[in-house]
């Protein structure tokens, strides 16, 4: 059985603060060219969803300490997903509203109404999958 190479959780999260803030940096500057946005009033939306994606690093790398064990495994990937997710989603539709791409009505009827639900949908989904892959590669 492979298990994932040892890592520090300091090395961890300087690879996803690099990682992530350049593909975020690029992502918001093509949005904000496309949009026509000011570099200015895309600092926050930047900072809330680097910071859910950072969350999402640290949850990831909790997962990733019980790989031995699948059913914890699992369990811990769910809910690192469940709560990353339910945070990123919470940050962009704070963001879209800030930044005025779409009004807080819209967001409030079409948008918030999936997100836990979405979220929930979603980790449950991981879990089956991430607990049948661990368990397999257990047995190989």
């Amino acid at each position: 059985m492979q298990t994932p190479t040892p890592i520090s959780f300091g090395k961890w999260m300087s690879i996803a603060l690099a990682v992530y803030s350049v593909g975020l940096s690029i992502v918001l500057g093509f949005l904000g060219l496309a949009l026509n946005l000011s570099a200015r009033s895309l600092i926050l939306p930047y900072g809330m969803l680097l910071y859910s994606l950072l969350a999402l690093a640290a949850f990831l790398y909790w997962a990733r300490t019980a790989y031995e064990r699948p059913k914890a495994c699992a369990l811990r990937l769910a809910s690192a997903i469940f709560f990353s997710l339910l945070l990123f989603l919470l940050a962009l539709a704070y963001s879209v509203v800030r930044v005025g791409l779409l009004p807080l009505r819209s967001i409030l009827y079409y948008f918030a109404p999936c997100i836990l639900p979405g979220s929930a949908l979603t980790s449950l989904l991981v879990y089956v999958l991430a607990r049948r892959r661990l368990e397999t590669a257990n047995l190989g």
